[in-house]
């Protein structure tokens, strides 16, 4: 498993450092790399980018290969008070030969309106087990995620997007973790609850 996790951290450095060299800053945060962890498959590839950056990241994004396939900005699912746009991709063969975590996967691009840093980034998701991200050369994760990792559990760390849509969250989430719910630790901040 230790291998697979390597082999998966690099991938998906490799692909951030691709975007770098488009001069695009941009962290990849989320499922990718909590099932990378975890040694379970991904469904997509988030990558995050500053708003300022979004428009260029999707152009050059299109120009080589990888279509836009839906504006996802609009949507009730991603509304959150950080995240400014979204678009989903799909890959050309070309792309995703290069980048094999692109294979047969869709690539999120989320636009952040502040705070854009990898730690700012991690910290907004509001499951414990999701927080964790990946720069063009380091891995973060927050406690949360560590203690979730450990206990086999799905802590609710805050609702700012809503009672509904975190409760949604918790339950798709728990079909590839089926593991129990638990509310933020009663040592913790509860402001966002």
């Amino acid at each position: 498993m230790e291998d697979t996790l390597v082999h998966r951290i690099e991938q998906g450095q490799d692909l951030l450092k691709w975007l770098a060299g488009m001069e695009i800053v941009a962290y990849i945060c989320g499922g990718y790399v909590r099932d990378s962890i975890t040694g379970n498959q991904y469904r997509d590839v988030d990558i995050y980018v500053s708003e300022e950056h979004f428009a260029n990241a999707s152009i050059s994004l299109r120009r080589r290969g990888i279509c836009a396939t839906e504006d996802m900005s609009n949507t009730d699912e991603y509304i959150h008070q950080s995240v400014s746009m979204q678009e989903e991709f799909n890959v050309k063969d070309s792309v995703a030969a290069q980048f094999p975590i692109l294979n047969g996967h869709a690539v999120n691009l989320v636009g952040i309106h502040s705070g854009f840093t990898l730690t700012n980034i991690v910290d907004r998701f509001n499951l414990g087990i999701c927080q964790a991200g990946l720069s063009h050369n380091a891995l973060y994760t927050t406690e949360a995620f560590n203690r979730d990792r450990q206990d086999h559990m799905i802590t609710l760390l805050r609702t700012d997007w809503g009672h509904e849509a975190s409760l949604k969250q918790f339950i798709k989430l728990q079909q590839k973790y089926p593991w129990p719910m638990r509310i933020k630790p009663e040592n913790a901040d509860v402001s966002g609850i």
